[in-house]
């Protein structure tokens, strides 16, 4: 059920932004995977406690960073592509935690980088070309590793947000495009009822959605 009331959707998601790009932007690469890791954990949960009337139930001092990530693909709100690169960047993480020594180089980047399905990748490429200076001042910027990393951890946080989004938002738009088919096929016939019917839960679902996003995305 999409929640309309101020202060859910966006202050637990848009606002977490704010705060991820706060604590990722000193490129210390453990931190920006750490904090990262843990925004995007923290993101998860956000959703699972919005799509269970019991979330407590399942998000437990055992529940780990894959099971989450497994809920919430099972349940439709992200494609099993976006989920590959998550559960490699758990894996980073996992060696950052367990592993004083452990560097995180540039391969393994390009390889997360690889597994980012096609519109994490497009949003993480629009941030790379971004405000675009001078080309050579530009590729000595992106060619710098924390902030290409920097830019891998915002993609896959936004992405997450906005999947969500559609998730929330989707088959209310899915069902007003139907409803306007329908009316426009019994327009002129003697249908009293079901256009009423038809008017009223269209001006329903249109203020669901005007609400959504005044009070939500600000």
């Amino acid at each position: 059920m999409l929640n309309t009331k101020k202060g859910t959707f966006y202050e637990k998601n848009f606002l977490s932004h704010g705060e991820l790009i706060k604590d990722i932007s000193n490129q210390n690469i453990p931190q920006v995977v750490l904090k990262g890791h843990l925004h995007i954990e923290r993101a998860l949960e956000n959703i699972i406690r919005e799509s269970f009337e019991n979330p407590n139930l399942l998000l437990t001092e055992k529940s780990m960073f894959s099971n989450k990530l497994s809920l919430v693909s099972a349940l439709g709100i992200v494609p099993h592509e976006y989920t590959v690169a998550l559960k490699y960047f758990n894996k980073i993480r996992n060696k950052f935690s367990h592993d004083l020594e452990f560097k995180l180089e540039e391969e393994e980047l390009a390889q997360l980088v690889n597994r980012l399905d096609s519109k994490t990748k497009e949003f993480y490429e629009g941030l790379l070309r971004q405000d675009t200076p001078e080309e050579d001042e530009y590729m000595r910027y992106i060619s710098l590793f924390p902030y290409k990393l920097m830019f891998v951890v915002i993609s896959l946080f936004v992405k997450l947000i906005e999947y969500h989004r559609s998730y929330l938002t989707d088959p209310i738009v899915e069902e007003l495009f139907k409803l306007h088919i329908l009316k426009k096929e019994i327009l002129g016939k003697d249908e009293d009822f079901q256009k009423a019917y038809i008017d009223d839960r269209y001006n329903e679902l249109e203020k669901t959605l005007h609400i959504f996003y005044e009070e939500n995305l600000k």
